[in-house]
């Protein structure tokens, strides 16, 4: 699987191919981990790298490591079955990241000098992470996530953005309703004013921003095809770097051999 996150303004990491690059400005690239299967590249802002590490030392188990920029001084936060998609918080001392199989987003200090907790506050009764990954706005204040809630009978799903005040004793959550066409979980504008999320309308997606304070939102991108993968903001803040990518098929017709005569 692919995926990527920025290293500084201009370079970035990518993971292709089980190796984790990091690919210059000029082009150059530089092997950091070889023969890793790695998802939910981040950076934090003190340059450290997070992601999840699949089967790291066999297994099926994910859990998320962070690294030095360099790859090197690997050091497992986590220790669930599957713990996805880690996020900092703008003072590099926390991690943030979903566990699919729990009920609560999940926090483990970014040095793993203590065990992961649950976040209060961050349980909707009768939901689903709606998808699994997690975003922290850059000022420090709000956690967001997708909230899925299937309605009695099953006849219809509803999809909220949930707003976690992280400064509050009693934290409790507030809600946005998305554009309907959502595909994954938000991040914050630099500003952290607003959201930038990924929606597909006819097979395409798009980026959308969408203002915490209420209003329309509008779509930033208008790519005529192909689908987003992973979509970060550059450390600077000037940038929106994404993955995208397309499924190529063959339509093969086989026939049945004739008959002997």
């Amino acid at each position: 699987m692919d995926d990527f996150a920025w290293a500084g303004s201009t370079d970035s990491y990518l993971h292709e191919d089980r190796n984790l690059v990091r690919i210059s400005s000029d082009g150059g690239k530089t092997v950091l981990i070889s023969d890793a299967l790695l998802t939910g590249l981040n950076t934090c802002p003190d340059g450290s790298l997070l992601f999840s590490w699949i089967g790291r030392g066999g297994g099926t188990l994910v859990n998320v490591w962070r690294t030095e920029a360099n790859g090197m001084e690997p050091k497992q936060l986590s220790f669930g079955k599957i713990d996805l998609n880690p996020v900092c918080t703008p003072d590099s001392k926390q991690v943030y990241y979903s566990d699919p199989n729990g009920s609560s987003i999940m926090r483990v200090p970014a040095d793993g000098s203590s065990k992961p907790q649950p976040v209060p506050g961050t349980t909707v009764p009768g939901a689903i992470f709606g998808d699994p990954h997690v975003g922290v706005s850059p000022d420090g204040k709000l956690l967001a996530f997708v909230s899925s809630v299937t309605e009695p009978g099953g006849k219809e799903t509803i999809v909220r953005i949930a707003l976690l005040p992280l400064n509050d004793a009693q934290p409790h959550l507030q809600f946005l309703n998305p554009n309907p066409h959502i595909l994954l979980a938000p991040i914050f504008t630099p500003d952290s004013r607003a959201l930038v999320y990924p929606i597909r309308v006819n097979g395409v997606d798009n980026l959308w921003l969408q203002p915490l304070e209420g209003g329309a939102g509008r779509r930033i991108t208008n790519f005529p095809r192909e689908q987003v993968g992973a979509y970060h903001f550059s450390p600077d803040g000037k940038t929106i770097g994404m993955l995208r990518h397309h499924t190529e098929s063959d339509v093969v017709l086989l026939r049945e051999p004739e008959a002997a005569q």
